[in-house]
């Protein structure tokens, strides 16, 4: 199911009445955004059939067959710890809803969601299509049954997240926040053939201790060399592939002084450029091609942002993703193809065999005949 957006409006207006103070919250982190839903605050976007609040709750009554995804732009956040009363009031119980985080617009965000069966999940959505680091997973700590309220909370420190389900730590993943900091939302879906009406209460978003504890100083120069995406394995990738699609992406961002730079390490590139609108430090693409293995094992490791891989991923080392929180490797949609290889064989126009199966060309390759 595709999403939906709602348009928020007044960001301008919405943004500089939340700027004024933070509140201080009793746990000692300030409270960045709060939100009891007394009133629709216009950076989720205008009130109507689908999108109104009640009685201190968020209503979300998605359309059939898809899932409504509301982000409040007007606000953005770093590193936080980021709560939401999520319930099914009505409707199909094995539809997903759940709260949004590290979302950097309408076109690329993060959803921790449940289902009123019991079960949660955590979707990365990118562009036009969901992607599934966090497969559908049974948990106790879900109040099953429509009309239950769960409260969902991520707290989010660098690239790392934490989801909780009724203060019960549930599971941690490796992922790409947005550069700058991110915005939250809510998200909910309806069956085919049945209309959902979820409801959200008591937004909570909060400064973890170790923001709450810095104090603002000066922004300092970026350093020269600032990595903003690692891709480590294959070298049949790495080698060449990988460096050019590096390359011509930037350049399509609008970068300048786009350069190749070898490293000192064997099958070790950086690709250096500027981006429009930045300081005049270049950012850094980082390409490690030491083999298929090595991307999947930095994967699980969080050494790097993409695996690069000639082949398919095998069952252990999709065992090793899947603990590491990354979903199922196994799922078509955790990789994406960028190109297809072949074998020319070639024989003698005198040879007397006309033709050969995949298992004996095979067993002529692996020395068998």
């Amino acid at each position: 199911m595709k999403p939906k957006r709602l348009c928020p409006c007044w960001i301008a207006a919405v943004a500089a009445v939340l700027l004024l103070y933070p509140i201080l919250n009793v746990f000692g982190g300030d409270i960045l955004y709060q939100d009891d839903f007394t009133n629709l605050d216009p950076g989720w976007g205008t009130p109507g059939d689908i999108l109104s609040v009640k009685e201190g709750k968020l209503i979300l009554k998605p359309a059939l067959n898809t899932t409504q995804s509301v982000l409040n732009q007007a606000n953005v956040f770093n590193d936080a710890d980021i709560q939401l009363e999520v319930s099914l009031s009505s409707g199909d119980p094995i539809v997903a809803g759940g709260l949004i985080f590290w979302a950097k617009d309408y076109s690329d965000f993060y959803c921790l969601c449940i289902n009123a069966r019991g079960s949660f999940k955590i979707s990365h959505y990118v562009t036009d299509r969901w992607l599934i680091p966090v497969g559908w997973t049974v948990s106790d700590a879900i109040h099953r049954g429509v009309g239950m309220a769960n409260k969902l909370r991520v707290v989010t420190k660098g690239r790392q997240a934490t989801a909780f389900i009724n203060d019960q730590q549930v599971i941690t993943i490796n992922g790409q926040p947005p550069q700058g900091g991110g915005c939250v939302g809510i998200s909910g879906g309806s069956a085919q053939d049945s209309p959902n009406t979820w409801q959200f209460a008591n937004l909570r978003v909060i400064a973890t201790a170790s923001t709450a504890a810095s104090t603002p100083v000066p922004a300092s120069p970026r350093p020269s060399r600032q990595i903003v995406l690692r891709l480590h394995g294959s070298n049949t990738i790495g080698e060449e592939i990988a460096p050019a699609l590096c390359e011509d992406f930037l350049k399509y961002q609008g970068a300048t002084s786009v350069q190749r730079k070898p490293s000192l390490k064997e099958d070790e590139v950086d690709i250096e450029a500027i981006l429009p609108g930045e300081s005049a430090n270049p950012v850094t693409i980082e390409i490690e091609s030491h083999g298929s293995t090595t991307g999947f094992e930095d994967l699980a490791s969080g050494r790097c942002d993409i695996g690069m891989s000639s082949r398919q991923i095998k069952q252990e080392e999709a065992a090793l993703c899947a603990s590491a929180g990354l979903g199922d490797m196994l799922s078509p949609a955790c990789e994406n193809v960028i190109g297809l290889d072949g074998i020319a064989v070639l024989v003698h126009k005198n040879n007397r065999v006309n033709a050969l199966t995949k298992q004996q060309l095979a067993d002529i390759f692996r020395g068998k005949i």
